[in-house]
């Protein structure tokens, strides 16, 4: 059977920067059993977990990363959308 997914869109606080097994605070910091708030999320709903964050997003950088995949979120899916500072602009670089 198919489990539905966990779909999660915000900025480092969702990706959940430092708490990935090769990031240095994650190798100093957490000890076996530990994992992101999302993966607790995901398994407690016993859903897949789909993380679209990423550190230092905007608002409107989250919003274009739910509206890019709306296509695939599916009926029984879960959405959880995180917020960032308004300050934070979307800006490109060279």
């Amino acid at each position: 059977m198919h489990k539905n997914t966990c779909w999660f869109f915000g900025d480092s606080f969702t990706r959940g920067n430092g708490c990935h097994p090769n990031h240095e605070y994650y190798k100093s910091s957490y000890t076996h059993g530990c994992e992101r708030w999302t993966t607790t999320i995901s398994k407690t709903l016993d859903m897949t977990e789909v993380n679209t964050a990423m550190g230092g997003e905007s608002n409107l950088g989250i919003l274009n990363s739910l509206i890019s995949n709306i296509k695939n979120i599916k009926k029984g899916d879960c959405v959880i959308l995180g917020d960032t500072r308004p300050v934070r602009v979307s800006s490109f670089d060279d």
